[in-house]
């Protein structure tokens, strides 16, 4: 009686069709585990936005601003990042916000820059300050930016520095610091 089994070739065939599946599984859970980063980044920007626009309307109508104590009596110095701002208790971000969003692309911090505007102002798209709320990530790709910009902006990719300025998200090449993501809540577009 002759035992019936595999050759080497059928078990090769096998092998090399299982490993081809799982390759395609892992390259697509890939892809969504990096979308996932970009949703989360979307959700906690949403969430800073609502925060400081609490702490806006507590402090009648003024966003904290740079070297300036006008505005209800508290002033940032620099560029702080958020987790500063959180655990700063004369700030008061901390009761709207209890923890600092993440940029999970490196250990780059989101900080907080207004160079001293108190209103909410529409800013012509050709403008690149810091008006109202103005986050930023200096550390930034620019196809992390086109990303988040299809997710935020819902737009075209612009091609130029000015162009970018335009939206709530927005990316520069050659601003003082280049490679810088902004977020800007109170930009019009």
């Amino acid at each position: 009686m002759v035992k019936k089994g595999f050759t080497l070739i059928e078990l090769l065939v096998v092998i090399s069709i299982i490993a081809l599946l799982s390759s395609i599984v892992l390259a697509s859970l890939s892809k969504a585990r990096e979308k996932a980063l970009y949703t989360t980044v979307v959700a906690e920007l949403s969430s800073v936005e609502k925060a400081l626009y609490l702490l806006y309307e507590d402090r009648g109508g003024c966003y904290p601003r740079e070297n300036n104590a006008t505005c209800g009596g508290y002033a940032t110095v620099g560029n702080p990042t958020l987790a500063t701002l959180i655990a700063s208790s004369t700030f008061g971000l901390s009761k709207y916000l209890r923890a600092a969003p993440k940029w999970p692309f490196n250990a780059d911090e989101w900080q907080y820059d207004n160079e001293g505007d108190s209103v909410i102002v529409p800013e012509a798209c050709t403008t690149v300050s810091a008006r109202g709320l103005n986050l930023f990530i200096q550390s930034a790709t620019p196809e992390q930016y086109r990303t988040l910009n299809t997710l935020i902006d819902r737009d075209a990719d612009p091609d130029t520095d000015a162009a970018r300025s335009c939206g709530k998200i927005w990316f520069s090449g050659t601003a003082t610091v280049a490679g810088s993501l902004y977020y800007n809540a109170v930009k019009t577009q």
